[in-house]
């Protein structure tokens, strides 16, 4: 599974990249919305884990912009915010509020795609 993960703080992009490789996953990282973009139209990433506060644009702009792209992309979103509800108005499949287990994530992007790709 090729994930990309948009987290402009470097900290929580390599955490998350070593960690889902370390699962098992094919990892990209960007630090913005725009690049994050680019990647996803010359790449073909099967999800997209992105933060809400970053500059350019925000992950929930990114998801708006992605969704209407990429129908068939998991995307989710991830703030210490309370932006649940805004991620899924933009196309989210899922929110998941920071700090949260690095495990649980795993377990989730996993059973989403599991769920997903068994329809």
């Amino acid at each position: 599974m090729r994930i990309l993960i948009v987290d402009d703080d470097p900290v929580v992009s390599r955490l998350l990249k070593d960690f889902l490789t370390l699962k098992g996953f094919y990892v990209q990282t960007s630090d913005n919305g725009s690049e994050a973009l680019e990647l996803i139209k010359r790449e073909g990433f099967q999800v997209l884990v992105t933060d809400y506060d970053m500059p350019g644009l925000n992950g929930i702009e990114l998801t708006g912009i992605v969704r209407s792209l990429c129908q068939d992309l998991l995307i989710v979103g991830m703030s210490a915010d309370s932006k649940e509800p805004d991620f899924l108005k933009a196309g989210a499949d899922l929110f998941i509020q920071k700090p949260f287990s690095l495990f649980k994530l795993s377990e989730l992007i996993s059973n989403l795609f599991l769920k997903n790709h068994a329809e």
